[in-house]
This record gives C-alpha cells, structure tokens and sequence, in this order.
C-alpha cells in the first residue's frame, strides 16, 4: 500500500468522496489530494488516516496513533501533498529534487536565460522554497514522526 501524509486543512470544508459503493465528507484538503492521486488505468492501495482510522472512536484512534511509525515505515511508498502548485512551488520543488537526489534532473534553465538579471532568478526560487515550506503540512504535529 501506498502511505499519504497530508494536512488536514479547515475541519469545516467538507466534500463528499465516494469509497467503494460509500459516500464519505472528506476535507477539502483529502478530496483534493486523492483527485490529483486518482489515476483511471491503475488501481491504488493507499493508506488514509481520515478514512482508515474511526475518527468518532477515541480508543481506536490511540491505538492507531501508537501504530503511525510502523503503518508509514510499513508502506511501499509515503506520498506528502503539499498543495495545489503556487507561488513558484514547481520551481522550488525541481530545485529541491536535484539538492536532494543528486541528480541532473531538467530544471527551469530557459526561465533563469529569460531573467535579464540573474538576481530576479534567484529571488523567485528563494520566494518558492520559502512559500513552500511554510505551507501547513510542515507545521503539523506528526511532521517529524512521518518523516522519519
């Protein structure tokens, strides 16, 4: 199965999500996420903490809370929605993947050749990783624990 961290977002936007032959109010945050997920050619075992733990149940959400390093170590990939692309995140993410992996993966090369100043270019990649992670996901309480 496949593992999603996401952030929540507000409680109070819902939005309806059809599992199985089941309607379930979902945040807007998850609906969102899972549509951007939802593929027509494949099927896709994932792991949801609003929809596979009973969130009305106090005891089982506290053991499914002690279970969280497992289920995620567990999973045969973690994926993290951040959010919908802005505020030059596709930017900042490509930047970040080639930090990160230490590959030459194609980057934004024609929109730095495109700055007539090398400083604009690189002020909208800062402006990017700075929005980026100041979005919520990295401010929730089980950030670490996932990340990990």
């Amino acid at each position: 199965y496949v593992a999603l961290s996401y952030a929540w977002g507000d409680a109070r936007s819902r939005r309806p999500l059809l599992v199985g032959k089941r309607q379930l109010q979902v945040t807007e945050n998850l609906e969102v996420a899972l549509r951007h997920l939802a593929d027509d050619d494949q099927t896709l075992i994932i792991w949801v903490d609003a929809l596979c733990i009973n969130q009305s149940d106090n005891v089982e959400k506290a053991v499914q809370v002690n279970r969280m390093g497992d289920i995620y170590r567990s999973a045969s990939q973690v994926l993290v929605w951040l959010g919908l692309a802005a505020d030059e995140s596709d930017l900042a993410m490509q930047k970040l993947r080639s930090f990160f992996i230490r590959i030459d993966l194609p980057d934004y090369a024609d929109i730095f050749k495109a700055a007539s100043d090398t400083e604009i270019a690189e002020t909208f990649l800062f402006y990017g990783v700075v929005k980026l992670f100041r979005r919520p996901w990295f401010s929730r309480v089980w950030f670490r624990q996932e990340v990990v």
